[in-house]
């Protein structure tokens, strides 16, 4: 088998040479210094995914990604946490916006702007603190269950946090978000996933509730009301057999006959998780460890979202490849804090799903319009 591998060259680990101080948000791969490795790369380079694929025009934090099908556009959009990254002053981690960016063909994304919520925001400086949008399409509207915090003070904003529920037509992706619901305020909830089981709704987050925490399931008729069914079972909460003393962002798809949940332990790699019914969830692998070479895909894989196209599937995550984790990340430099989305494709061999950050990615399918 061939190795398909993208280099770039990290000359004293330059950010220079990695970013070339990107003042723009549209990627493409002439923007880095490409070296063939001993072994032939047999993709032509024109059909592959570009690395990394976006990184925000402002603060230059493009985190949590949430990949979709902007059916009005016909192009795919993703929405993001706009981390304030390169902030001098104020937290990082809050007054964060929900970017967008948007691409006909997975090869050069553009930045579209940032949400308004009930009129508010649209800049990089948001009213309120926002992360990790979960979004669904249920016919001609689309809905957003997206981490919020009324607060922007501190290093991470403040006065609690929640799912809040948000939903806006086709035609308005950027500027048309209402306000619709917050049946789990009453909990401490991050990170939603929601997929559809025949005739009801499942959510997935990052719960605290009574003294539990850990990875919870609601269920809902209607998305407006929501029943909290407590902890997710099987594997995923036991600490036992997975070593995992904390996990957030999960995520849940359908891929190869099966159901599948990753989930962020924020350690080296991504935790995988298999299941028949969508009720209790196995233990199977650890998935996007770091790259074997130095390339722009360095640094620890984070907050992944799925996208399944056919057979194959695809990993958008983002990643902080001059960050230090062994420094509190309140106290990493902002140069360092850098953040880029990637793609990453989920393969099968050998009974299992594996990914391989080295690998070139080839495109899956030649006309944009198609998804």
């Amino acid at each position: 088998m061939v190795k398909k591998i993208l280099y770039v060259t990290l000359s004293g680990f330059l950010a220079q040479s990695f970013v070339g101080e990107i003042n723009n948000s549209s990627m493409k791969v002439s923007t880095f210094n490409h070296e063939k490795s001993t072994s032939q790369i047999s993709i032509n380079q024109s059909d592959t995914i570009p690395c990394p694929i976006y990184n925000d025009p402002n603060y230059h934090g493009s985190a949590d990604p949430e990949i979709v099908w902007n059916a009005h556009e016909k192009e795919w959009w993703i929405f993001y946490t706009g981390r304030r990254a390169l902030r001098e002053e104020g937290g990082t981690s809050a007054a964060c916006p929900i970017g967008v960016a948007a691409s006909k063909d997975w090869k050069t994304w553009r930045f579209v702007g940032y949400c308004k919520f009930d009129g508010l925001g649209g800049k990089p400086d948001a009213p309120y603190t926002f992360w990790a949008p979960g979004i669904i399409r249920d016919g001609d509207t689309y809905h957003m269950f997206v981490t919020f915090k009324p607060g922007i003070e501190g290093y991470w904003g403040g006065g609690g946090w929640w799912i809040k529920h948000y939903a806006a037509p086709a035609n308005n992706l950027l500027n048309g978000w209402k306000v619709v619901e917050e049946s789990l305020k009453a909990t401490h909830s991050i990170d939603a996933t929601l997929f559809k089981d025949n005739d009801k709704w499942l959510m997935w987050t990052r719960t605290e509730k009574d003294k539990i925490e850990g990875i919870f399931v609601t269920e809902s008729k209607d998305l407006q009301n929501w029943n909290i069914k407590g902890l997710a079972k099987g594997d995923i909460n036991d600490k036992l057999i997975t070593g995992y003393q904390y996990q957030e962002a999960p995520y849940v798809f359908s891929w190869k006959k099966a159901y599948w949940m990753i989930t962020d332990p924020i350690g080296p790699d991504i935790a995988l998780y298999k299941s028949e019914d969508l009720i209790t969830w196995k233990f199977v692998s650890k998935i996007l460890d770091p790259p074997l070479y130095p390339s722009c895909n360095i640094g620890i894989a984070r907050h992944p979202s799925v996208y399944v196209f056919g057979e194959r599937a695809f990993l958008f995550y983002h990643v902080e490849p001059f960050r230090n984790y062994d420094i509190p990340y309140p106290e990493v430099e902002p140069k360092n804090k850098k953040i880029f989305l990637q793609i990453t494709e989920l393969e099968y061999g050998n009974g299992k799903p594996f990914t391989d950050r080295d690998k070139r990615i080839a495109l899956p399918f030649t006309d944009g319009s198609k998804h």
